[in-house]
Order: structure tokens, then sequence, then C-alpha cells
């Protein structure tokens, strides 16, 4: 018996960056430079694939996925996509 890989709507390649699989290469190279610039110091830290709620009057409406989660030494925090 055998699989067959399903095919990616725009043709990403999933790839694995220090044991996290990635959705496509780029967002891989995306976290490696993210690694980089952490190790330079111009960032506290960051994390892939962060959910957050999304608040409209008061009410949640759903949830969404962020890409990567990005805390800057000032202390504030980014939502990349």
């Amino acid at each position: 018996m055998f699989t067959l890989k399903r095919r990616r709507r725009f043709g990403n390649v999933e790839t694995t960056y220090r044991g996290a699989i990635y959705r496509s290469k780029a967002e891989s190279r995306y976290a490696m430079w993210l690694d980089s610039e952490k190790r330079k110091g111009r960032m506290k830290g960051w994390k892939y694939e962060v959910a957050t709620p999304l608040i409209v009057n008061g009410k949640k409406i759903c949830e969404v996925q962020w890409d990567f989660l990005i805390e800057l030494p000032d202390g504030h925090v980014e939502f990349q996509e």
C-alpha cells in the first residue's frame, strides 16, 4: 500500500528547521532570519503559528492564526502573516 502526497494549493514544500515543520520554504527561511535577529539582540523572541481571538464589540468572532509572533525589546508585540 502507498500514500499519495497531497498537492499544495500554491506549490509550497513543507520544510523542517530546528525540529519545527514549516508550511513553505519561505517561512523556514524567515524563521532562520528571525533567529539571526534574536542573536543580534534586535528582538526578545518569536513564536510560530500563534492563534489569537478576534473580538468585535466585546464578542469573540473567531480565532486568527498568525504565522509569526515577534516580541520586541521595548515590549511591543508584532504579528506577521
